[in-house]
């Protein structure tokens, strides 16, 4: 919000965004670049430019990931055209429109970010990742009103201390709900009159064995991990054993328990 608000132009907030998205997205990410590479098989594809083509898609990546934070600038930017400035509520409304927006690759949220925080995290039982997004900036757009506050007093419109209370207190309004319904989760889960023992099976199958598993080769190795695993879980007792995903490449069986025996391949989609 800092940075959006002293640009000197929206087109050079827009260029600070991208910005970040190129560096600091494409520096977080740095492993997509050779993830592209191995896995699209660009070194067969395009040769010696394959290490120059996996980064650009990585730079591409990374400013494609910021396309919302560009809306809001351009958004947010008008909103302080006039002599007073928006209420943090209304900015952090504006901040979740914008990225709930379908528009991009692994389309994270602010939310994710109170991922440690379980009063919080609770709440998107009502709401979704986008009100634990909401209930978040609704702490951090009044620090930024503060910061404001202190540091930058006669540039522009006095931040909006009567607001910014109103905002915080929203927050707390929704961490005390979340709060509140975690208790009663958890009290749920203390008198169940039944239960369901789970089993996780994580068997560490590396994505290059993966890829080796589709193309035919050593496909059983992942499969008898994954079998291990949930013998193990089915003999301490689980009902449920969850797998995690891309655990199979291949099509699975079904087992048919009263003919104690696989269904064929055609009454699969039947079963189903």
């Amino acid at each position: 919000l800092a940075i959006l608000e002293r640009a000197r132009t929206t087109r050079r907030a827009v260029l600070y965004v991208l910005l970040f998205g190129t560096i600091a997205i494409g520096f977080g990410y740095r492993w997509l670049a050779d993830t592209v590479r191995v896995f699209g098989e660009l070194d067969l594809r395009v040769g010696g430019a394959a290490g120059l083509v996996s980064w650009l898609v990585l730079v591409a990546y990374g400013i494609w990931s910021t396309v919302h934070i560009v809306l809001f600038a351009v958004l947010y930017r008008r909103t302080l055209d006039g002599d007073r400035r928006p209420h943090p509520l209304a900015t952090a409304a504006l901040f979740v429109a914008c990225e709930v927006l379908p528009v991009r690759f692994l389309a994270w949220q602010a939310g994710y970010g109170a991922v440690e925080s379980a009063p919080l995290r609770q709440v998107a039982e009502w709401g979704g990742v986008p009100l634990v997004s909401f209930a978040l900036l609704c702490f951090a757009v009044p620090l930024h009103e503060g910061l404001r506050w202190v540091i930058a007093r006669d540039d522009g419109p006095r931040p909006r201390a009567g607001a910014s209370l109103v905002a915080v207190a929203v927050g707390l309004a929704l961490y005390g709900a979340g709060w509140w319904r975690l208790g009663e989760v958890a009290a749920e889960d203390r008198h169940a009159a039944t239960s369901v023992r789970v089993g996780l099976v994580q068997a560490n199958v590396g994505s290059t064995a993966k890829r080796a598993a589709e193309r035919g080769d050593r496909g059983a190795e992942g499969r008898a991990a994954y079998e291990r695993g949930t013998r193990a879980a089915a003999a301490a007792g689980a009902e449920l054993i969850v797998w995690p995903e891309t655990a199979l490449v291949e099509g699975a069986r079904l087992w048919d328990a009263q003919a104690h025996r696989l269904l064929p391949k055609t009454a699969i989609d039947g079963h189903l």
